[in-house]
């Protein structure tokens, strides 16, 4: 080609444009990725071009920032009223020091006179306060009452020569803004360095390729400074509302919304440029190793500040503690750079504060353009070698017997120790914002002081938390080391649920000590409260493996970055469930505590049989496992059966003339209906299908499988009629199913309807739902004993808790006969047996 011909690279502007409009592009679709679901293509279809997004991720997005903005601006209100009301106080006080002091020019006496009406319990002469004062006074005789109602004299009397101690307070409360702003600045440049930027630390970065581009390396440095200024999301929705709602105050009217958003923009481009330069030089200085370990420090650091200026604007002494800091530190921080978008809201220096910020940001982007151009003219990083390491002599043997901290544990307390800023996010921030806490809300810690009831809770809340950034992306971590996993003679779904135990056990730390702290200031200690301790930490174990499950299952391993590897909306079904786990602390009695611990169990199991499946696809990106019915459909199932029925008994219980028998009868009849109706749509509609039970014995017949299910049934039933004997001879337990018995017998059809109830319809259905799903499903990844009893106690805990021995029972038997036989009609009938004998027995011993 001649050299005329070929393409001429672009010039400054033209490279500037694209790669600042490339890196805003880039941004907002991750911000977008964070939301969306990518449309998966069917089995076997013919693979075609990359499926397209669906577009609730932009809605999301902006509601998102539509709350963020709204949230900021209300505390920003909040807090300038609280300022407002402190200034006030101080202005008072200041006139009267100043007329004590003898700065008002008042004569002697008059000076000698409002001391003596400061003093405590004592009232003014005649001669300098009117009547309405000496009523106020007499009324308000101490403290800082008493000094407000001087103030509020000493202010009328001397009118005009306060001007100048209004102004002098008025300084102070400009410079308390400008200091908590600045503070908000500093909060976000330490956040912007530590865990929210994703390239510092990493080995390949995605800003190196950059600089392959025939480019200028001002105009790579300018485009990737744009870009943190204007597509940072966080720091706009801190900055904007904050200046808005301030020159409101301020009486902008209108124009605050574009003078906050030139502000917010102002603050932005600063914070950028001074970024810019220390990434840098951090990698011209630093290891990556190293740069982590910073980053982990930045963090720290950024949550330490951003908390400390968000309890300034929120606790009652905040507003006195910035008065006071501006009383030590002097007036001078309104002249500080992020300070001068307070005086462009001011009014009165508008223009100069303009002309004063354009010069500095033009001098901070200039600076920071030489800087770096200075520092990567020898190249990017600190070292050629991006994978370079330090090299040591083995020291020691190999176990013949590995311990505990081998392995992928091992690896994974190796990760911990050194990436500090893991370290800092999952364990060390947490203690941090909890102790915080306690520390600026002493009501919170009086109440868990003088009380223990709401310890639990709080104790699995602070679990929960650090599991959903420890547990939930422990297979996103891995990257591309997800291969060695691979090649471990284990199973994925089983080296994942070693690194959940581990998780585990770290997020019960904090909550156990939690747990001590507050049994030991608490002044009593009943059983329940012990109770909820343990169900808090119970939770945290079942929660770790359910977070590590649904983690898993919204991981993309195949997204070359970290940060978008975790899809957001797994960490919001993780919340869903810690809240619905965190209702149990809140209900009364210990049958209902076991149920919902049962079913956090039932969720943990089929979010791993579901993992389990999907484990051996995860490298490839067209492959699925086959589209079947599992266990978590089997649960969801359960689930909207009882639901169904509880709506359609309410809905019955409004007829007139309503039996109980009758209402359950037709309540039940209708949820199954409904029920079978749902799952044949959702199998026609999804293309699931219910597989065939794999037997470990070639199965019988019908008939045989009928007559074990009719001898099965009839062992249940002999244990069922055992236990009503029981119950019927143990007093307290008689008491008890007396007060929980159907009483309305007396008509004929009553007896019929709870046969057919007991006899036709419950055995189909539950059969169908506890064995034909819930245990099948089980059984396809778990041994006999275990999803036999599992599926047994989550059959015991729908029935009445005085029947709960001859149920579970009856669950085992059923377990017992699907397995063997591999008919649903095994179970069933064993189960008409069991509630035609039982049912019998309980009506003839009436």
């Amino acid at each position: 080609m001649p050299e005329s011909d070929a393409p001429r690279p672009p010039g400054f502007a033209r490279a500037l444009l694209l790669l600042t409009r490339m890196g805003l592009r880039r941004r907002v679709a991750r911000l977008r990725h964070a939301f969306a679901r990518r449309r998966r293509q069917l089995p076997g279809a013919p693979r075609g071009p990359t499926p397209r997004k669906r577009p609730r991720g932009r809605a999301l997005v902006l509601f998102l920032a539509t709350l963020m903005l709204f949230n900021a601006g209300v505390l920003t209100h909040h807090f300038l009223e609280r300022h407002e009301e402190e200034r006030t106080r101080v202005e008072r006080t200041a006139i009267v020091e100043a007329a004590l002091a003898g700065r008002l020019g008042w004569p002697r006496h008059a000076i000698e006179q409002l001391e003596a009406a400061l003093r405590p319990n004592a009232a003014p002469g005649p001669d300098i306060a009117d009547d309405k004062f000496r009523e106020e006074l007499e009324a308000r005789r101490s403290g800082a009452a008493q000094r407000d109602t001087v103030a509020q004299w000493v202010e009328q009397t001397i009118g005009p020569e306060a001007d100048i101690v209004r102004r002098s307070v008025a300084r102070q409360r400009d410079a308390g803004v400008a200091l908590l702003i600045s503070v908000l600045a500093l909060a976000i440049f330490l956040s912007q360095l530590g865990a929210r930027n994703q390239d510092l630390g990493q080995v390949e970065t995605s800003f190196a390729w950059l600089f392959t581009l025939p480019v200028s390396t001002r105009a790579i440095f300018l485009s990737r400074l744009l870009e943190y200024a204007v597509g940072d999301f966080f720091s706009w929705c801190i900055f904007a509302p904050f200046l808005f709602v301030v020159g409101l105050w301020a009486g902008a009217g209108l124009a605050a919304l574009p003078l906050a958003l030139a502000g917010a923009l102002y603050l932005n481009l600063l914070l950028a440029s001074v970024q810019i330069g220390i990434e840098t030089w951090l990698r011209k200085r630093a290891a990556p190793a190293r740069r982590k370990n910073l980053q982990g420090a930045f963090t720290l650091l950024g949550v330490l500040v951003l908390m400390g200026s968000v309890a300034v604007a929120l606790a009652p002494a905040g507003p006195g503690l910035l008065f006071r800091a501006v009383a030590f530190t002097g007036t001078w921080v309104n002249q500080l750079p992020p300070a001068l978008p307070i005086q462009l809201l001011g009014g009165g220096g508008a223009l100069a504060a303009a002309a004063v910020m354009l010069a500095i940001t033009a001098l901070f982007i200039t600076a920071a353009l030489a800087c770096v151009a200075g520092l990567v003219r020898g190249g990017l990083d600190a070292e050629a070698g991006a994978y370079r390491g330090r090299r040591g002599t083995w020291a020691g043997t190999v176990a013949a017997h590995p311990s505990l901290l081998r392995g992928v544990i091992g690896k994974d307390l190796k990760l911990l120790w050194r990436d500090r800023n893991l370290l800092v996010q999952t364990l060390v921030l947490p203690a941090v914002i909890v102790g915080f806490q306690l520390v600026v809300n002493p009501p919170l810690s009086a109440t868990l002081s003088g009380s223990f009831d709401h310890v639990p809770v709080l104790a699995f809340g602070l679990g929960a938390y650090i599991l959903m950034f420890s547990a939930a992306p422990s297979l996103a971590v891995e990257g591309r080391a997800l291969w060695l996993l691979l090649t471990t003679p284990a199973r994925l779904e089983r080296v994942i649920l070693g690194k959940a135990a581990l998780w585990g056990v770290f997020a019960a730390l904090l909550p156990a000590a939690l747990l001590a702290w507050a049994a030991l200031r608490a002044p009593v200690l009943t059983t329940d409260h012990l109770i909820g301790a343990v169900f808090a930490l119970v939770g945290i174990f079942l929660y770790a493996v359910i977070a590590a499950g649904i983690g898993a299952l919204a991981t993309d391993v195949l997204e070359p970055e970290a940060k978008r590897r975790l899809r957001p909306a797994a960490l919001y079904r993780l919340m869903v469930l810690a809240t619905f786990y965190a209702l149990g602390f809140y209900v009364d009695g210990m049958w209902q505590r076991c149920g919902i611990v049962v079913l956090a169990a039932g969720v943990a199991f089929a979010v791993w049989q579901k993992f389990a499946d999907e484990a051996p696809f995860l490298l490839d990106p067209e492959a699925r496992p086959p589209r079947r019915i599992g266990l978590a459909h089997g649960m969801v199932a359960a689930l909207v059966f009882f639901e169904l029925q509880i709506l359609l008994a309410a809905a019955l219980a409004g007829t007139e003339g309503q039996r109980a028998t009758t209402l359950a009868l037709w309540s039940y009849l209708g949820a199954s209906i409904l029920l079978m109706t749902l799952l044949a749509l959702f199998a026609g509609f999804s293309n699931r299908k219910l597989e065939a039970p794999a037997l470990p014995l070639p199965p019988p017949g019908l008939v045989r499988s009928l007559g074990a299910g009719f001898r099965l049934g009839v062992a249940a039933a002999v244990a069922g009629c055992a236990w009503l004997l029981i119950v019927r001879w143990v007093e307290p337990l008689r008491v008890w199913h007396e007060s929980l018995a159907i009483h309305e017998l007396s008509f004929p059809g009553d007896r019929i309807r709870l046969l057919v109830l007991g006899v036709v319809l419950a055995p189909l259905t539950e059969e169908f739902l506890f064995r034909r799903l819930i245990f099948h499903s089980m059984r396809r990844t778990c041994p006999f004993g275990g999803a036999a009893l599992l599926s047994a106690v989550m059959f015991t805990m729908v029935h009445p808790p005085i029947s709960m021995p001859a149920v579970f029972v009856l669950g085992l038997a059923t377990a017992w006969a699907y397995e063997r036989t591999g008919r649903l009609a095994a179970p069933v009938l064993a189960h008409t047996v069991y509630n035609a004998i039982v049912l019998g027995t309980q009506l003839a011993l009436r």
